[in-house]
């Protein structure tokens, strides 16, 4: 996996979406323009279960046609959902659950990771319309931008 802070979006190539068998929903109008300068049409989407470090996340990851050098591609939207805390430095994330336990995982070089993500048949946890989740899940981080701001601005003011 990659965690990329740039990204607005979990993505993961086409490869990888065959191998998952994981229900593909489709999507229309969406686009992304890659590091290339290349457009690239984004036409399916999956659910998927994420699990980092004892983290479990559910994971809307769109399908790339084109080939990458690793199996999934994690956003800002998911160092949001996992209230990441982010060291540069030394290459290392603090990352909490719903358990809000904060759990430290560090980062290492793609090459001979080890890591292989496999499609496990069950249910997922959240099972709403998608124009529904992606109303709910914008709320949600429009809140959590507030609340930042608000909560910086109340540090700032001494408060």
């Amino acid at each position: 996996m990659l965690v990329d802070t740039g990204a607005m979006l979990d993505r993961f190539p086409t490869k990888q979406a065959d191998k998952l068998h994981r229900p593909r929903y489709p999507v229309s109008g969406l686009g992304m323009r890659l590091a290339d300068d290349r457009l690239r049409i984004l036409k399916n989407y999956c659910w998927l279960d994420v699990v980092v470090a004892w983290v479990l996340a559910q994971v809307k990851a769109y399908e790339v046609a084109v080939s990458q050098t690793y199996q999934l591609l994690l956003s800002r939207r998911w160092l949001k959902g996992v209230r990441a805390d982010e060291y540069h430095h030394t290459r290392t994330l603090f990352i909490q659950g719903r358990d809000c336990v904060r759990r430290k995982v560090t980062g290492i070089p793609i090459r001979g990771t080890g890591v292989k993500l496999e499609s496990i048949d069950s249910a997922p946890f959240c099972n709403v319309e998608d124009d529904e989740a992606e109303q709910a899940i914008q709320t949600l981080l429009n809140e959590l931008d507030h609340w930042e701001k608000k909560k910086a601005g109340d540090l700032n003011s001494g408060n």
